[in-house]
This record gives C-alpha cells, sequence and structure tokens, in this order.
C-alpha cells in the first residue's frame, strides 16, 4: 500500500486542485487508487464534490454561529444588559475551551466505518458541530458585546 510519503503530489497542491481544478483533483485520486490496494464506497464518484460540498456546508454552519453570537449581542444591547470586561474575558475563555475542547474530543478513525453510518460517526458528528457552533457563537459574542463602563 502506497504510504503518503510516495505520493507525488503534496498536500498544499491537492488542496489547491481541490478548490481550482476539482477534475485534476479526481484524475489524480483515481491515479491513486488504481496504484494502491485501497477502495472505499466513494471511489467510482468524484470525490472533489463531496469535499467542496462539505467545505461550502462547513463555511456556512459557522457563518450561522457567528450570526447568532452577532443577534444575541444585539438583542442585549437593545434591553441595556451591558458585562464587565473581566465578565467579558471569562466568556472569551469559555469560549475558547468550548472550541479546543470540540477539537480534541472529536474521534476519527478509531469510530470510522466503511459506510460511515454508524451511531457512533454520526453523534460523533453532531457533538463535533455543536461544541463547534456554540464555541463560535460565544466568540462572537464576546467580541461584539455592550461593556459596562
Amino acid at each position: 500500500m502506497t504510504k503518503p510519503n510516495d505520493v507525488k503530489y503534496s498536500i498544499t497542491k491537492m488542496v489547491f486542485f481541490l478548490l481550482f481544478k476539482p477534475t485534476r483533483f479526481d484524475e489524480i485520486d483515481k491515479e491513486l487508487i488504481a496504484q494502491t490496494s485501497f477502495q472505499n464506497e466513494l471511489s467510482n464518484i468524484q470525490k472533489s464534490q463531496v469535499l467542496r460540498k462539505a467545505l461550502f456546508n462547513s463555511f456556512l454552519l459557522i457563518v450561522i454561529a457567528a450570526l447568532v453570537g452577532m443577534a444575541i449581542a444585539f438583542a442585549s444591547s437593545c434591553i441595556n444588559f451591558c458585562i464587565t470586561s473581566r465578565t467579558n474575558a471569562y466568556v472569551q475563555i469559555v469560549g475558547s475551551m468550548v472550541l479546543l475542547w470540540g477539537t480534541l474530543f472529536v474521534r476519527g478513525y478509531e469510530l470510522e466505518t466503511w459506510k460511515s453510518n454508524t451511531y457512533a460517526e454520526q453523534i460523533n458528528q453532531v457533538i463535533y458541530r455543536g461544541m463547534y457552533c456554540f464555541g463560535t457563537s460565544i466568540m462572537v459574542y464576546s467580541l461584539f458585546n455592550t461593556q459596562c463602563s
């Protein structure tokens, strides 16, 4: 089986192909699969489509989380709610901790199956995305909230 170091393209170049030349990405990917002994359910479809969709969906999810944080900050300023700079620092710490916790929590290969449809895999993704959205909302709130004078 081919090891990552045996592949003739760097990850950086492959990311470039994914974003700007998806057909070239798919050609290289098919070459790699043909050279190796591993196959999976995506080998017959264009993986660039799957990756580009995931990239767009994750961007959209984070934008929505940021908008939620801004909306909460705006709503709290409308009712004259303010927090001290010290409390705001604690809010930022909590937001950072949730983001980092979500990053360290996510499980990969130890849960992975060929179809990626077990409950453990699905729950893993839901918890990870939920923590990331919650942490992002907290961080954006801390940036947009009204601080007491």
